[in-house]
């Protein structure tokens, strides 16, 4: 199996994917994505330089749930590894991290650095909003991290990130008696699972555990002895996040007759309808009376009060 081009994982100006997504708390909230642009990319804005320029494609996604402002991120082909998440801080949790997601060409047991180093090097600090609340910006590290390909069966893949791990430097500091506190860290620790279908994308992603570790030092001000804390457990979290490609995020219920006529590859508009096809393209959006030829195939038509799937031969 070869890559070609972002088109073939889904990332197509337009497409929209659409994902359950269960937390370990239980509940099941539902996201969105939309890929808004795919352009050409030198390598502007990171350390790499490709001389001949190459997809990269700027998708948002949205919590249906708990609706907010949109998480950015991006995602390209550098003729290697497929590199995607970029930027993606919020939603999903992957604290911004560029990871290299898929290798090619494709095959079971391949292993390789699953941090994008055109963005982050293993250990550099970044600048973060001003977390601890102390009035001074903190900082984010990414450390080494490998991803494997686990599965490769037809146009199927699954790689499995063994942890992606994220530090947070806080700068907050004080006093206990002579005791002065400083220099606290937090680590995370995610177990990644990744499924991704040749033309539709990611279908299923599962941060199957998260664990969290703080460490931070101490120092007696009467004698000046320093004393390191070892990082302790702090977080444990089992089925942390898991999300499943859901098509069009709306189920497939009985014909409504009157909404449409499907004529042969010719479907005309009885009141306003949109027709998406099974990867979730928008394909047309009619208001009454309009028309639309199809190509052969399975669609589904989204009108005001329900969905139908239609097959055009």
């Amino acid at each position: 199996m070869v890559l070609g081009d972002l088109s073939m994982w889904g990332y197509t100006a337009g497409a929209v994917k659409y994902y359950s997504v269960l937390s370990f708390t239980g509940e099941t909230m539902y996201a969105k994505e939309t890929v808004m642009t795919v352009s050409p990319w030198d390598g502007s804005g990171s350390r790499c330089t490709f001389y001949t320029p190459v997809d990269r494609a700027y998708f948002a996604t949205y919590n249906l749930t708990y609706p907010y402002l949109p998480n950015a991120a991006y995602a390209y082909y550098d003729g290697t590894y497929l590199v995607d998440f970029g930027g993606a801080s919020d939603w999903p949790v992957l604290e911004g991290a560029y990871l290299r997601i898929l290798k090619f060409p494709l095959t079971v047991g391949d292993t390789w650095p699953a941090l994008d180093t055109c963005h982050a090097f293993p250990g550099e600090r970044f600048p973060i909003m001003d977390e601890d609340v102390d009035g001074i910006p903190d900082s984010l590290y990414y450390d080494t991290s490998y991803a494997t390909t686990t599965y490769l069966n037809g146009d199927t893949v699954e790689v499995y990130v063994y942890p992606m791990v994220v530090g947070r430097f806080y700068t907050a500091s004080g006093y206990s008696g002579d005791t002065f506190y400083c220099c606290n860290r937090l680590t995370s620790y995610y177990y990644l699972r990744f499924r991704y279908v040749r033309g539709i994308g990611m279908v299923f992603l599962s941060i199957d555990s998260m664990l969290m570790y703080q460490t931070f030092t101490m120092i007696d001000t009467s004698t000046g002895d320093t004393l390191p804390v070892p990082p302790y457990l702090v977080g444990r979290y089992i089925n942390y996040q898991v999300w499943e490609y859901t098509t069009t995020a709306v189920a497939e219920r009985p014909e409504r007759k009157g909404k449409f006529v499907l004529r042969g590859s010719v479907l005309k508009a009885e009141e306003e309808v949109s027709v998406y096809s099974t990867d979730g393209r928008l394909i047309a959006h009619l208001s009454k009376g309009r028309s639309t030829r199809l190509k052969p195939g399975v669609y589904f038509v989204r009108f005001r009060r329900g969905v139908v799937r239609v097959m055009v031969r």
